[in-house]
């Protein structure tokens, strides 16, 4: 992140300096190497120019170096942001090329270097415009919440059923390890999950090994409770990959780093959803449901619903209702408080898809109160 904050940064000193110094008007050089004459500018500032463009084409080659094989190797289709991420990135390496074959070679074309020198910070700005404010957002807003996270990590963790392979890390903890009892061990891991080393180590696997296959902005899209977090990195870490491997070390930490930055997911959520209305009952949403409506309806609900939380969750909830109590407007209400206190985001169409199906199998209209999938 700090190094695209500078690549930025240099590259705007670099072109108001490339300004100022054209200002400066050129005499004959007769014999010299530009054609074009040699400027009257400070050579102090002139070589201070010079270094600033050195820094930043050392910066972007740093940045090449890890993104190129990332791009080259992404697993996933790449989505609209990445594609013209990548395409303002590349389009940096050719301007930086020809201006530095001008500068070296063909001074004769020297006229061209303000122009190319803008279309440069023109497609840096558009390539920081498009990572940092993502890279920023999973640094945990500045790390600034940490105090928070290690809370929530404290308050959430515990109820994890962690993985087989997270827990043989955890033993090879000797503070762990050496625990009496599994409970105690657990307690210990959360602990041990609960420091700033375990977040920074968790943060640098999202940011490293999670981005290889992942662009940035769809894996902390939402907020999600501690166990579906634990549930999608154990997915993920699961599926074959021609990256390093995320091994139970890593699985631990990226998840606790995730479960510490949901307060701020939550509440990034909950700004994006002020301005949209909230859904009510549709006029049919009662009538009967064909077998094949109430199949496609509950693919919506299992596809929307257990992004955030297990399937079973809002049958729990509706089997502590009264069957008289399971109306469409509870359903409706459910559904909304997912949407501004989960952060979920789903169409309108697949919000009244979810309320149908959960009305028509834990209704209050359902046979002997049932209330079940």
């Amino acid at each position: 992140m700090w190094l695209g904050i500078a690549f930025l940064v240099l590259g705007i000193v670099a072109v108001v300096m490339q300004a100022w110094l054209w200002s400066f008007p050129m005499v004959p050089d007769p014999g010299g190497p530009d054609p074009n004459g040699k400027s009257t500018a400070p050579k102090h500032w002139t070589q201070f120019h010079r270094i600033v463009g050195l820094a930043y084409v050392i910066i972007y080659i740093i940045m090449m170096r890890e993104m190129i094989p990332r791009l080259w190797e992404y697993q996933t289709e790449l989505p609209a942001r990445t594609i013209i991420h990548a395409v303002m990135g590349i389009s940096i390496g050719f301007i930086l090329v020809i201006k530095i074959a001008i500068i070296r070679w063909f001074q004769h074309f020297g006229k061209a270097l303000p122009a190319l020198g803008t279309w440069l910070l023109y497609c840096t700005v558009m390539l920081s415009v498009l990572s940092i404010p993502y890279a920023m957002r999973a640094h945990g807003i500045g790390m600034a919440s940490l105090a928070s996270g290690v809370e929530k990590i404290r308050s959430d963790m515990p109820n994890v059923d962690f993985d087989e392979e997270i827990m043989e890390w955890a033993n090879s903890l000797p503070e762990i390890g050496n625990a009496d009892s599994a409970e105690e061990k657990k307690k210990k891991l959360v602990d041990h999950l609960a420091t700033k080393p375990a977040l920074t180590k968790g943060r640098r696997v999202l940011m490293t090994k999670c981005t290889s296959c992942h662009d940035l902005r769809t894996a902390i899209a939402r907020p999600r409770p501690a166990s579906a977090w634990h549930s999608l990195v154990v997915r993920m870490a699961r599926k074959p990959t021609i990256h390093a491997p995320i091994n139970g070390e890593d699985m631990a930490t990226v998840t606790a780093y995730l479960v510490a930055i949901t307060p701020d997911l939550k509440n990034a959520a909950k700004k994006r959803k002020k301005t949209a209305a909230p859904t009510t009952p549709s006029d049919t949403a009662t009538a009967a449901l064909t077998a094949e409506e109430l199949a496609g309806m509950k693919e919506t609900y299992d596809e929307v619903c257990t992004e955030c939380h297990e399937g079973e969750k809002a049958f729990e909830w509706g089997a502590e209702l009264k069957p008289e109590e399971r109306t469409i407007e509870a359903w409706t209400q459910l559904t909304n408080s997912m949407t501004e206190e989960m952060g979920a985001e789903y169409s309108e169409t697949q919000a009244q898809a979810v309320i149908r199906y959960l009305h028509n199998v834990c209704g209050d209209a359902t046979p002997n109160g049932a209330c079940a999938p």
